[in-house]
């Protein structure tokens, strides 16, 4: 994906994160998981015949894989399905993982949600955030991962919560 992209060997991160690209990397990874015989002949032809994948797509198979659209249909099989599945789940859990990882850093940067008593107001917005399974995937590394390396937040989500509302909540909490 990043060989192909508008910018190799940049904006790592954002490729591996952001909604825009997670359905073309679950893609991949599903080409992969072909290449390695995991996917019947059927499942496979079919999934090396997508030329791209939107997360919409992707999160429509998560919500109802036996009759959730394309890749529903796509992975017909149960064999198929279980992989399809078991992929996409990996695929959400790496971006969670990252996105905490990235989230650890900067509170740790600025010496915020150090104490239990004060948590960090962490403001969510966008289009991740609103995709039940990916939210999901982040709300459960946040409890763990953040919580072993003694940060300690909050995590708001509304309608009013942009960028500069996020930087303003992180600001006030200190």
């Amino acid at each position: 994906q990043d060989r192909d992209s508008y910018a190799p060997g940049q904006d790592l991160l954002l490729k591996m994160l952001s909604t825009e690209h997670l359905g073309d990397v679950y893609r991949l990874t599903m080409i992969k998981a072909s290449e390695r015989k995991l996917l019947t002949f059927g499942g496979s032809r079919d999934i090396l015949s997508m030329r791209r994948l939107d997360l919409a797509t992707m999160t429509e198979f998560l919500a109802d894989p036996q009759n959730g659209g394309t890749l529903a249909h796509y992975f017909r099989e149960g064999e198929d399905r279980t992989v399809a599945l078991a992929v996409a789940d990996a695929v959400l859990d790496r971006a969670a993982r990252l996105a905490c990882a990235a989230l650890a850093t900067v509170l740790q940067f600025i010496g915020a949600g150090q104490d239990p008593e004060a948590p960090v107001c962490v403001a969510l917005h966008g289009e991740a955030f609103s995709c039940p399974p990916l939210m999901q995937a982040f709300q459960t590394r946040v409890q763990t991962e953040l919580a072993q390396r003694g940060l300690h937040l909050t995590l708001w989500q509304g309608e009013n919560a942009p960028a500069v509302g996020a930087a303003a909540a992180a600001l006030y909490a200190l």
